[in-house]
């Protein structure tokens, strides 16, 4: 009988252990699963472009060349993805943001380290709940 019991406590701890770290996941790492891939999107889409056309007989086409960012553009794009923005300066925001974005292209984590960056930053994130 002790040995069973043994058996079921053991088996009970390696499958805790074994599973995707559900015991010991904090309740942000859910909410910060994509915060790299969103930051990353609407960094693109604050994006300004100015486009030339060719006016060469033998090259018919344009150019598109970027002219530098809208931060307000990005602000809105990360409030549409619902993601705590800061509600001071956009250009503030949207460079800070751009240098979080740049030290987390190299972790592991993306998520998790843009995340972090952010809170460290000093912005004035306003987190929203979804409860």
């Amino acid at each position: 009988m002790k040995k069973c019991a043994i058996g079921l406590l053991n088996f009970l701890l390696i499958s805790a252990c074994a599973s995707n770290d559900s015991l010991i996941k904090t309740p942000n790492q859910d909410q910060d699963l994509g915060y790299f891939a969103d930051a990353t999107k609407c960094s693109a889409a604050a994006m300004r472009h100015e486009t030339i056309l060719l006016p060469s007989p033998t090259l018919a086409g344009s150019i598109d060349i970027p002219m530098g960012y809208d931060a307000d553009k990005f602000q809105s794009c990360m409030t549409y993805a619902g993601r705590p923005v800061d509600r001071g300066d956009s250009r503030l925001y949207f460079q800070v943001s751009e240098d979080c974005l740049s030290a987390a292209r190299k972790a592991e984590h993306a998520d998790l380290e843009y995340a972090d960056c952010i809170k460290r930053s000093p912005l004035n994130v306003e987190v929203i709940d979804k409860e």
